[in-house]
């Protein structure tokens, strides 16, 4: 599962996420994040506590990223 924050009309192509990076590895947590806005620079994920967290970047460019592990799918 990754996550990534883009510029208007930025082109995803074929890059790792640069701001979440996560499995599920033998944990059987399901690979589902919840992503929303809470403001025009700060992004909140949500995702399932038992996924292995690879990259989870505080910032990127200029947007705040919060993470919240929640129990179950988020």
């Amino acid at each position: 599962m990754q996550v990534s924050v883009l510029s208007v009309g930025e082109r995803l192509g074929d890059k790792p996420g640069n701001a979440f990076i996560a499995d599920a590895g033998d944990t059987g947590a399901r690979l589902t994040v919840g992503v929303r806005w809470d403001s025009d620079d700060t992004l909140r994920v949500n995702y399932d506590s038992r996924l292995r967290l690879f990259r989870n970047e505080a910032k990127v460019r200029r947007v705040d990223v919060k993470y919240v592990p929640v129990t179950g799918t988020p």
